[in-house]
């Protein structure tokens, strides 16, 4: 469970790890994590402790580097690359939030998941690695359960923690289009008047509407794929963009033949200001990816909110990760079903970790407001019951009869140009290349299909799914076979991707 003190449990096993001389790295998943986590170990390890990520200049990096390579700094705390520093002796690696997809590299080669690197590393290392989270991803807490992993439980708050008391408000009955209902607006304003402060949270991972009924909830989805179908106004089409299932666009709802089906989402900087426009007296402060990008504008945001400078933090998964801020009294998710529609076997996953971690983020008792067009979603339903193991044994049904991890490995083969026509007309190419060889190392086709976000960075991608229940068949059969891609054209791989859009 969230509040259950794990990082007590980093900072006792990293005080082992030092008495036996060995080196420790720290892996977090967002830059803005790193600042809060080293202070806990600074305060116990004092100079030892070095941190390291991106945001530092390239003198920062290279001192770090240098002086954990010369043994002065024995405890490294960072984001993904902060794995590949030359820590002396390493004993243990531990990798905090390990469900976190920031831990995948799957923008620039080479494409790597850091859990699995620690993995590797820790082998040939012959240390410890440990992987913590109160809401572990399906695949490593399966493996768990299967001996892979050693799985250690913590299901109590520590002391002093107090669970919050969790509302849902059902958007369907309440038929309020704001990002801010009615009911939130209530205890915003009782909050403030008892001296808590707020946060509101808005999932902002995706990139185009989709259709949802306003009168049950409902929203399309794919038949073979169990994800939603995106929908694409210019076309009047909801397509399935893993395996290319189609169908036209509904003007009503086909469960309950209501006209209002309709495009849904809004993102923080709305919500930023609907807040001041309501609140105008509250201190607001914003964390996402467009007030972050400066150098230590994550520490500056959290140090706002951390010494009660402001009053509201409006944010996207940044504000979830693990940051603890004793003197909230109020949690809003304001529209918890905008990840169950993106078209990804993850997304109910998702959608149930961020539930999960922001229902966290109340340490000395208080309220989550959860506003949803969907509260009998399994993904919301039991994320706000706190149960763990209903909504895993759901998913891992759902995983095993639509062929997806834990139960086959995947690869997805990405064809990339500027050129729509070109890039297609190599695609179904490539798909005959592999469907040549495919079954004889036992590997499943899908597609080719355009990606989710068809055209990116000026160029277009079309992709080509590789399903197998044999680890390494995948890397055989793509080593197997040759291409000859045009000129303009460029082909991508990615093995384990975690990211379907």
């Amino acid at each position: 469970v969230t509040g259950s003190g794990k990082t007590q449990v980093y900072i006792e096993l990293t005080k082992m790890a030092l008495s036996k001389g060995m080196g420790v790295i720290v892996l977090v998943p967002e830059i803005g994590l790193t600042p809060q986590l080293a202070a806990r170990f600074i305060h116990v390890f004092g100079d030892v402790v070095g941190l390291y990520h991106s945001k530092f200049s390239v003198g920062e990096r290279r001192w770090v580097w240098r002086e954990a390579e010369a043994g002065r700094i024995k405890v490294v705390i960072g984001p993904r690359s902060s794995l590949f520093l030359p820590v002396n002796n390493l004993g243990l690696i531990i990798v905090d939030e390990e469900h976190d997809t920031s831990y995948k590299q799957s923008d620039t080669p080479p494409l790597y998941h850091a859990r699995a690197v620690a993995i590797m590393r820790a082998k040939l290392e012959r240390a410890v690695v440990l992987l913590g989270s109160a809401t572990p991803s399906i695949e490593s807490y399966h493996f768990a359960l299967k001996g892979r992993y050693r799985l250690v439980v913590m299901p109590k708050k520590i002391r002093g923690y107090k669970k919050a008391v969790v509302e849902i408000v059902d958007l369907r009955k309440s038929q309020e289009l704001t990002p801010l209902s009615t009911r939130i607006l209530e205890e915003m304003e009782r909050t403030v008047a008892n001296g808590k402060q707020i946060i509101l949270f808005v999932n902002l991972r995706g990139f185009a509407p989709h259709l949802q009924c306003l009168d049950c909830g409902y929203s399309p989805h794919c038949p073979h794929c169990s994800v939603s179908l995106t929908y694409h106004k210019r076309e009047k089409k909801l397509k399935c963009h893993l395996c290319g299932y189609e169908v036209p666009a509904p003007s009503t709802c086909p469960k309950c033949g209501s006209p209002r089906i309709v495009p849904i989402g809004f993102g923080t900087e709305q919500v930023e200001s609907e807040v001041r426009r309501i609140f105008p007296k509250l201190r607001v402060v914003r964390m996402d990816m467009d007030t972050t990008r400066r150098k230590r504008a994550h520490e500056e945001i959290y140090r706002q909110f951390k010494t009660g400078e402001a009053d509201v933090l409006v944010g996207t998964q940044m504000v979830v990760k693990g940051f603890d801020f004793p003197n909230v009294g109020l949690v809003g998710v304001l529209l918890a079903d905008v990840g169950l529609n993106f078209p990804d076997f993850r997304a109910n996953e998702r959608v149930f970790q961020l539930i999960t971690q922001v229902i966290g983020r109340i340490r000395r008792g208080g309220k989550v407001i959860v506003q949803t067009f969907d509260p009998d979603s399994i993904a919301i339903s039991k994320a706000v019951e706190g149960d763990f193991l209903g909504f895993y044994r759901s998913e891992l049904l759902s995983r095993q009869k639509f062929e997806y991890p834990p139960f086959v490995r995947l690869g997805i083969f990405e064809i990339q140009g500027r050129s729509k026509e070109n890039v297609m007309t190599f695609a179904y190419e490539a798909f005959q290349i592999l469907e040549s060889s495919a079954s004889k190392f036992r590997v499943k086709l899908l597609g080719p299909a355009p990606a989710p976000i068809e055209k990116f960075k000026s160029k277009y991608r079309w992709r080509i799914m590789l399903k197998s229940e044999h680890p390494m068949e995948i890397q055989n059969l793509l080593k197997s076979v040759s291409f000859d891609p045009p000129s303009g054209i460029n082909i991508k791989i990615d093995i384990d991707p975690v990211d379907m859009l």
